[in-house]
């Protein structure tokens, strides 16, 4: 019997396609022996929408556990068009999933390799493992962001290897929910990064930085992010499409547009996905010389 990874996940019906695309990937770039275990926390997911999903194990067999959650817990919580309720639904996490860890994903990630690497990355006496953000390296407001909260570091909140026994053992005395609310109402006014920012606050003496191939951040315009990506295309686990230049809005470059949805056509919400593939090789066919390939 193979690794078995417990996976979590955080959409509302409408990011639900680019979510299935997610679990695709990790199937199919999975190894044989490796067994997943998907726990997805959603406030509107409807029937047809769960069983679209549920029909991805026809990729490769796994567990797909549906956890409905009541977004009106934290209607008092700030959020946008980018960052809605949703973003909140995985400081639940160590409460709903029963396990001794979990792999937190945003559903705006590929996954390209084996999983079991960072899975199996010791996180004893820590509250996760993270990748630094990227921005906030080289971007002036993300550095501010640091700054603004006095940390040495700043991780991106969009993959989360959780160590969620750890965190139930001491909830007596630190209890990661409340904290992370306490936090948000506290000081809501100076919060832009909703989530990643409390995060950063309330686990940062508790965090476990990893190699950048687990959360590479296709946003950033800096030279040096360019030639690292170039140097290590094929080492990278785990994409993610950060801010809101998605592969489906066509704000990518086209080879990453490709990447996307090749997966995302495996799924069952091909339908409504082909048409925008379409649109977008039309696009190509007529605008070829026009075309700039933006970020790598």
């Amino acid at each position: 019997m193979g690794l078995k990874m417990n996976i979590a996940l955080c959409a509302n019906d409408d990011f639900a396609p680019h979510l299935a695309a997610t679990i695709a990937s990790i199937l199919k770039n999975s190894l044989k022996s490796e067994e997943f275990r998907f726990f997805i926390l959603n406030d509107d997911f409807s029937e047809k929408t769960k069983n679209k999903i549920l029909n991805l194990k026809k990729l490769k067999d796994c567990e797909i556990t549906f956890i409905d959650f009541d977004a009106s817990l934290y209607r008092d919580l700030p959020a946008t068009d980018i960052f809605p309720v949703q973003v909140y639904f995985r400081l639940k996490i160590p409460y709903l999933i029963n396990e001794e860890k979990v792999l937190y994903l945003d559903s705006d990630v590929l996954v390209r390799g084996s999983l079991a690497e960072i899975y199996n990355t010791n996180i004893e006496n820590s509250f996760l493992a993270a990748v630094e953000d990227f921005s906030s390296l080289y971007d002036s407001f993300s550095i501010n962001r640091a700054k603004i909260w006095n940390l040495n570091r700043y991780f991106n909140s969009g993959v989360l290897l959780m160590n969620l026994k750890y965190m139930r053992e001491i909830a007596q005395e630190f209890d990661f929910e409340q904290k992370c609310l306490d936090f948000i109402r506290n000081n809501a006014r100076k919060l832009v990064c909703f989530d990643q920012d409390t995060l950063n606050m309330v686990c940062k003496d508790k965090v476990q930085y990893i190699d950048k191939k687990y959360n590479f951040q296709h946003q950033c315009k800096n030279s040096d992010v360019k030639k690292d990506y170039k140097k290590q295309k094929r080492e990278i686990k785990i994409i993610h499409f950060v801010t809101f230049k998605k592969p489906w809005y066509f704000l990518k470059s086209p080879d990453f547009v490709f990447e996307y949805y090749k997966y995302s056509l495996l799924t069952d919400f091909r339908g409504e996905i082909f048409k925008n593939f379409l649109y977008f090789v039309s696009y190509m066919k007529n605008n070829l010389k026009k075309v700039k390939y933006a970020f790598y």
